[in-house]
């Protein structure tokens, strides 16, 4: 209850302090996440090369304080950029363990390992939405004779990937991150 009452201060606040010529900002107030995983804010999932230096990158968890670093992959290719689900209990996360940036989904202890995606470019930087039920990512594409990122949503089982940016040539669309738990400022 305490976390909603500070979300409410910030928006009240917020609220009050921005103003633009053309009129205040509207704010959405997107609810605050409940977890059913490890306590809210408790652990931090991070990519790190520190048990092989230079050769391959792995995900690792850490409570907040710093103390009990578990690593969760161990895998000779690349394992990086990890998203915990809204709920706490999965991780959505970018390996090359199959010969391509692909996105993965695994429990929050590392076990079952998933692949999402499965496309001849990179797919990278999975993030999940505020419910839960999907994941945001970019992937690389070719169009306009070139090869560039362009953002996609899918289900968070992999299914119904659909394209969302607009290609544009020599432009990058990429690193999507959803508002989580937080007031979203928006323009009338």
């Amino acid at each position: 209850m305490r976390g909603m009452s500070a979300l409410a201060t910030v928006t009240a606040l917020t609220m009050a302090a921005c103003t633009d010529p053309s009129g205040p900002l509207r704010l959405s107030v997107v609810r605050a996440r409940a977890s059913a995983g490890p306590a809210f804010g408790s652990k931090i999932a991070f990519t790190s090369d520190r048990d092989e230096p230079n050769v391959s990158a792995e995900i690792y968890v850490v409570n907040a304080d710093g103390t009990g670093l578990i690593n969760l992959t161990n895998h000779a290719s690349d394992d990086t950029r990890p998203d915990w689900s809204p709920d706490g209990p999965r991780i959505a996360f970018q390996s090359s363990r199959n010969g391509n940036a692909e996105i993965y989904v695994m429990n929050a202890d590392g076990t079952l390992p998933t692949r999402l995606t499965n496309f001849a470019g990179a797919d990278a930087k999975p993030s999940w939405s505020p419910n839960g039920k999907m994941i945001a990512f970019h992937r690389e594409v070719a169009s306009f004779l070139e090869t560039h990122n362009q953002l996609f949503t899918m289900n968070a089982d992999g299914s119904g990937v659909t394209t969302i940016s607009t290609p544009t040539p020599f432009a990058f669309n990429g690193f999507p991150s959803w508002a989580q738990g937080h007031a979203v400022a928006s323009q009338p």
